[in-house]
């Protein structure tokens, strides 16, 4: 399970994009070499998606999830969305 995070700043203004993948998926994309964290296990990368996403359910307005199972055209269509809304 891998989680990346953006953070963009537009005056007072912060939004937190969460690219939330489930772990099989994750790890089918890594491959065989895997570095410290890729290697700590399936319990630690479930128990820290489940407290992002429960952030993620807590600040809707602040934490926007974004599936990573979509193609990278939807997910940069998105991406662009949010920020586009954040700067209006």
């Amino acid at each position: 399970m891998v989680l990346y995070f953006l953070r963009f700043r537009n005056s007072l203004l912060v939004r937190l994009l969460l690219f939330d993948i489930d772990i099989e998926t994750s790890m089918t994309r890594v491959g065989k070499e895997k570095d410290r964290m890729e290697s700590a296990g399936i319990e630690f990368f479930e128990r820290g998606r489940k407290g992002f996403l429960e952030i993620a359910k807590q600040e809707p307005k602040r934490v926007k999830v974004i599936s990573s199972t979509q193609s990278i055209d939807v997910i940069h269509n998105q991406v662009l969305e949010i920020f586009e809304n954040a700067i209006r």
